[in-house]
């Protein structure tokens, strides 16, 4: 008996990609703002080059990427089932060439 695959949506490993990439910039800038507030503390300024980078650009980065996630989330929804469709159409084809 063979086994049937399911329908493959490639917009599925996109979200898994943004979401993954969202969740570091997100850490990564709460870890830049918790260094910041302490350095401030002590009256130090902590001007590393990723917390300087994560301030400049930090806020904009993830802004890109939720609308990057939004976009693929959207887009896998969407095409669902023109996915699912064309899964069951190879496999109807792949039944009738084993049939004939």
């Amino acid at each position: 008996m063979s086994r049937q695959r399911d329908a493959f949506n490639p917009f599925y490993p996109l979200i898994i990609l943004a979401g993954v990439a969202f969740a570091l910039t997100a850490c990564a800038y709460g870890a830049m703002t918790v260094v910041s507030l302490r350095g401030a503390e002590h009256g130090e300024r902590v001007a590393t080059g990723f917390v300087s980078f994560m301030n400049a650009y930090g806020g904009s980065l993830m802004a890109i990427e939720v609308g990057v996630l939004a976009f693929v989330s959207i887009a896998a929804m969407t095409t669902d089932e023109w996915w699912r469709a064309r899964a069951n159409r190879s496999r109807s084809t792949d039944r009738h060439d084993t049939t004939s």
